[in-house]
């Protein structure tokens, strides 16, 4: 398992994010509690219906919040949780404002850290609960969702991997060499801001068994001479997190001939570079499955 973490280390693009501040403390609550639901229900998430999957919802709580139309069927809405608080919230959906992507850093008693949840079909509004006389209450316009696939290890064809790359990052890539290309320009672009301990949120993909992993990197900045970083994904079903505090030298070998060579499945090169790379998991990052050190 660790080559296929420590794949995770060196990727994609920034984006950059003008937040909104919200109320400190009910900020952190929702937030702390939707890591809570996420983490808990791993793989089942869309057959439970809480308050925070509708953004109208987030909003009457948190704030308007900073709305930025992406393209015409994606919006994200993003908080910071209070000036002197870490923690935050970016959630992308689409027109008619169902869920898509949720991600966030939640701080509490048990600590902090990077979350995130990806809905495929997007997460349609939780309706509110109306009561009636005499009866028991009604839920209005329920959306019975469909269970999540089972995990498997089918092959997955190149057009699926294409379509879901597509859906992820909004793109329009119609064969292998643009998928190659795109992937490979998220790399180096991660890689060149990760060597610099540049602060940011980076969302990239990188191939993997038997389809494409779709991850979010926290790079936090330098703190007591280690850059900070927490990345995660989903693996097998799992909510996996990497929590690095990368030493000055172990920045270096993040370089734009290392991210090609991370891009290719099954590559010689690619072998020895993991190899490296465990080097610099084993020192500086740590490994949690469903927040719990793996």
């Amino acid at each position: 398992m660790m080559t296929t973490w420590t794949r995770i280390l060196i990727f994609n693009c920034l984006l950059s994010i003008p937040f909104t501040l919200a109320n400190a403390s009910s900020c952190e609550d929702i937030v702390n509690r939707m890591s809570r639901d996420i983490n808990k229900y791993t793989g089942s998430l869309q057959q439970h219906h809480f308050s925070w999957m509708n953004v109208s919802w987030l909003q009457r709580q948190l704030g308007e919040g900073h709305e930025k139309k992406i393209t015409d069927n994606q919006i994200q809405y993003e908080w910071r949780c209070g000036e002197e608080s870490d923690t935050f919230l970016l959630v992308e959906t689409n027109q008619a404002k169902a869920i898509r992507d949720i991600q966030g850093e939640y701080s509490s008693s048990e600590g902090s850290g990077l979350f995130s949840a990806h809905f495929d079909p997007p997460l349609q509004p939780v309706m509110p609960v109306k009561k009636t006389p005499d009866t028991k209450p009604v839920v209005q316009n329920k959306i019975i969702l469909p269970a999540p696939a089972p995990v498997n290890d089918k092959p997955v064809t190149l057009a699926q991997n294409i379509q879901a790359y597509n859906r992820r990052f909004n793109t329009t890539i119609q064969n292998a060499d643009q998928l190659q290309e795109d992937i490979v320009a998220k790399l180096k672009n991660y890689a060149a801001n990760l060597r610099q301990c540049k602060p940011g949120i980076y969302r990239y993909t990188v191939p993997g068994f038997p389809s494409l992993l779709f991850f979010t990197s926290l790079i936090q900045g330098y703190q007591n001479n280690h850059c900070v970083v927490d990345t995660a994904y989903q693996l097998l079903g799992n909510n996996m997190l990497i929590k690095c505090q990368y030493q000055p030298q172990s920045l270096m070998m993040f370089t734009d001939i290392y991210a090609e060579i991370l891009s290719k499945i099954g590559d010689t090169a690619e072998k020895r570079a993991q190899a490296e790379n465990e080097k610099v998991v084993v020192n500086d990052c740590q490994v949690l499955v469903k927040g719990r050190k793996a």
